[in-house]
């Protein structure tokens, strides 16, 4: 019988062996033979959250972060965990020193009476603003690394980016670009009765996520005039990680709208407020200059009130200052009428022959211009074919009325060639065709430069077309009176009859 026994043993040891064996061989579990693993890692990754509830997964996996937001979350799921595990997340600056640790326990799983866990999910949180002891990881752009220790033994490392967000470059200007390098356009801080906007320019940097913006437009006494916001979409809604820049602006209205009275009329130092998700994080400031008055024309009629004076400011303002082209001429205008009106009004104020004389010449002019006026009405549809037919009438009739009798008077005292005249009509029409041609590129493709150029030399050569027109028309007029008169004094000859 021991034979049989010491015989059965050894067949067991035998089928055991075998069994082991053949497990080993197909990669089929041994569950009796070798000792059961604590725990294997199954995913793990850095992300802006993680789910409140059942499955707990991430959200907004990345590796890149900005110090605008708020957090940065590890995330790591565990399987088949059938003890309890000890966790210590070390977290290592950009620098390679050690900034902190974070440490948790995952309680064994009989504590809720489970044999094991077939998963288990975990999340450590490193906030993004300072923290006791440590300080604020958002001083330490750069990349980062995180260490994660299971029971005092390493087991991976997260990687990820902090990325310094910012607002780079800021200025007051007219207006930016409607595409692609989006610049600011003609930047300035003060602006004046011909402009008509005012716009807050801004690039910012490294931006990770959709940001609301806040503009808080503030007059000269404090008081909050207007408030614009602005989104900024999220650059994973864009097929992108970040935005390393992004520019935007935000126009300001400087003419009286349906929102608040004309910022003119309220001139001084002016704010312009920027919020970033609720966070104010930069003012700037512009001024806003007092409208000019008409100089001449108040020192002739003794005040800016008389209808005289309110009839050339509501052309100008009412019409000429709302279109672009209308803008950029009176920019020219206004730099050549300024230089030398001041002293003109103060002659003015010193001699009422003058005044009179300014008075009977404003008179045509704003005959003139209710002709424009009516012009531009039949146009108001597209107020810059409008203002640009309007003109080329008004300058045509400006040169008709007032530089043809100077061209006529000048030329008697010259005696100058008349053929002067055809070559100088021959230039000024290619002048006029090139102010044409500039003046419609810059309404195209919204170039101050060619606005300007082209509405002045528009009506310039308008003007000295006309003069010339009409000085023309003048001459001829004058050689007709100069032939019947001659015709009348030739002597008649008498026929003389002699009687029979």
């Amino acid at each position: 019988m021991e034979e049989v026994s010491e015989v059965l043993k050894d067949t067991k040891l035998a089928s055991l062996l075998v069994l082991v064996l053949l497990c080993t061989a197909t990669g089929l579990p041994a569950a009796s033979v070798s000792a059961q693993e604590p725990y294997y890692v199954i995913g793990y990754t850095a992300c802006e959250d993680v789910q409140e509830t059942e499955p707990w997964d991430p959200i907004n996996t990345t590796e890149v972060f900005s110090t605008l937001d708020e957090r940065v979350v590890l995330w790591v799921r565990f399987g088949n965990v059938v003890s309890e595990l000890y966790l210590r997340y070390e977290l290592i600056k950009p620098d390679g020193t050690l900034f902190g640790t974070g440490e948790d326990f995952v309680e064994h799983p009989s504590k809720y009476g489970y044999d094991y866990y077939e998963t288990y999910t975990h999340s450590m949180t490193m906030w993004l603003e300072p923290i006791e002891g440590l300080g604020d990881p958002r001083d330490y752009p750069g990349q980062w690394k995180v260490d994660l220790y299971v029971n005092d033994e390493y087991v991976l490392t997260f990687n990820f980016v902090l990325l310094k967000f910012g607002i780079t470059d800021y200025k007051m200007c007219e207006s930016m670009q409607e595409s692609s390098p989006w610049d600011p356009i003609n930047e300035k801080n003060v602006f004046g009765k011909e402009d008509q906007y005012a716009t807050a320019w801004l690039e910012l940097s490294n931006v990770t996520k959709g940001l609301n913006l806040e503009f808080r437009w503030i007059d000269p006494e404090g008081a909050l005039v207007f408030t614009n916001d602005v989104h900024v979409p999220d650059p994973r809604t864009q097929g992108a990680e970040y935005y390393s820049t992004f520019r935007l602006g935000q126009q300001f209205t400087l003419t009286e709208t349906d929102y608040y009275k004309d910022p003119k009329e309220k001139p001084g130092l002016w704010r312009v407020e920027i919020y970033i998700e609720g966070k104010k994080e930069l003012e700037m400031t512009f001024t806003v200059e007092k409208p000019p008055g008409c100089l001449i024309a108040t020192a002739a009629y003794g005040s800016e009130l008389a209808p005289e004076v309110q009839a050339l400011r509501e052309f100008r303002d009412g019409i000429v200052m709302n279109t672009k082209a209308g803008n950029y001429f009176m920019r020219v205008f206004n730099a050549f009428y300024y230089s030398f009106s001041p002293r003109v009004a103060e002659l003015e104020a010193q001699h009422e022959i003058l005044r009179s004389f300014v008075r009977i010449a404003i008179k045509p002019l704003l005959i003139v211009l209710s002709v424009g006026s009516r012009i531009y009405g039949l146009l108001s549809l597209n107020p810059e074919l409008g203002i640009i037919v309007s003109g080329i009438v008004i300058s045509s009739m400006i040169g008709a009325i007032y530089a043809a009798p100077a061209l006529t008077l000048m030329d008697r005292i010259l005696k100058a060639d008349r053929r002067i005249y055809r070559k100088a009509s021959l230039a000024f029409s290619l002048l006029l065709v090139s102010g044409l041609v500039l003046l419609g590129t810059g309404e195209i493709f919204y170039k101050p430069s060619l606005l300007m150029s082209g509405s002045t030399s528009l009506v310039l050569t308008t003007i000295l077309l006309s003069a010339i027109f009409t000085f023309n028309l003048i001459l001829g007029l004058i050689d007709l009176v100069k032939k019947h008169v001659s015709l009348a004094r030739v002597p008649k000859r008498r026929t003389l009859a002699k009687g029979v």
